[in-house]
């Protein structure tokens, strides 16, 4: 599938171990039968935003979900990981909720970098 910036497409691939990793020059691998079920659900001139963040909120049935991923090596910095952005970020998509964040569920899915979905808010 091609994208609307030159030299890069949406793949299958056959060497599974590069989905996910930056092993090419600019295209996404995706698993072969990902990329044959996503194929055929998405129309010609699909807008697609390619978002580069390593920490990411999202809410689902009612939780608040962090996912983390490793930061591209030239985008850490020699003082190690902030974390202020992020807790901030939790704090604000909290505020006009019942929850309260799990901490401990944060940080350690935050120092993991695991690429998965936790949830990170319980009842108060």
């Amino acid at each position: 599938m091609y994208l609307g910036l030159s030299g890069y497409l949406l793949h299958g691939t056959n060497k599974p171990w590069g989905v996910g990793m930056r092993v090419s020059h600019g295209c996404i691998r995706l698993y072969p039968e990902d990329i044959a079920s996503l194929f055929p659900k998405v129309p010609v001139g699909t807008a697609v935003r390619i978002i580069n963040e390593p920490y990411k909120l999202g809410w689902l049935d009612g939780r608040l979900y962090f996912e983390a991923h490793q930061p591209l090596t030239e985008e850490r910095n020699d003082e190690g990981l902030d974390f202020s952005r992020l807790t901030e970020g939790v704090i604000t998509a909290l505020e006009a909720s019942d929850l309260q964040p799990d901490w401990q569920a944060l940080k350690s899915a935050a120092l993991s970098h695991q690429g998965i979905p936790v949830p990170i808010s319980t009842e108060r």
